[in-house]
């Protein structure tokens, strides 16, 4: 009988020791899993951190709404004009749009501060920058029309021509609303101090890449 029972007490230490042993590799290999999880982790951070802020990429696509808009509208003053005007008007009308044109692009791409403090500072206020782009939606809207007569196509183009000029101003005037509201609206709620900290985070995350490049 006791024989019977060191040999019991053996089997139980015997097996004691093989559940220590299978709990000590679960643990490790729950370690070693939540390392890896970590690791994944810290590697999806570096790579958010390599990517510019969702804000950050919304103000870049607003602007680039405007500055393709404003382009738009500055290549259809080279095409045949969709209705008839007189000679002196239709040049003093292409010549200030052009002129509106260049203002915007300069301070939709921030180009020359000075510049704009020199031509258009009122500009630099979101709510007077909405106003400029809805009075600009409403000149290309009128811009757009067409006359269907023959006997008043003019600047020696076709009406297919004119078409594809109205076409162009449209896609325009259409920029040029959605920009304007959007500055309207950003203007209301006082969101110009968040587009200036996101560029400036932008500023350092790119600094920080160039110095990871470096090293």
């Amino acid at each position: 009988q006791a024989s019977f029972w060191l040999l019991t007490s053996k089997f139980k230490v015997a097996v004691g020791g093989q559940n220590m042993n299978a709990t000590e590799e679960g643990s490790l290999l729950h370690s070693d899993k939540n390392d890896e999880e970590a690791g994944c982790d810290d590697s999806e951070i570096v790579n958010d951190g390599t990517r510019p802020s969702p804000i950050f990429v919304f103000f870049r696509l607003h602007n680039l709404v405007g500055v393709l808009s404003l382009f738009l509208m500055a290549f259809a003053q080279a095409l045949p004009s969709p209705h008839e005007k007189l000679p002196i008007i239709s040049f003093l009308q292409k010549f200030f749009i052009l002129f509106a044109c260049a203002i915007g692009v300069v301070t939709e791409m921030e180009i020359s501060q000075w510049l704009v403090d020199r031509i258009a500072p009122a500009l630099k206020d979101w709510f007077a920058r909405g106003a400029f782009y809805l009075f600009f939606a409403v000149i290309a809207t009128e811009e757009s029309t067409i006359d269907t007569d023959d006997s008043k196509i003019v600047d020696g183009g076709s009406l297919t021509e004119e078409r594809f000029t109205a076409l162009l101003i449209n896609i325009a005037a259409g920029g040029f609303v959605c920009s304007g509201l959007l500055y309207l609206v950003m203007s209301l709620f006082c969101l110009k101090g968040l587009k200036e900290s996101s560029e400036r985070e932008n500023d350092e995350r790119l600094t920080r890449m160039v110095n990871a490049e470096e090293r």
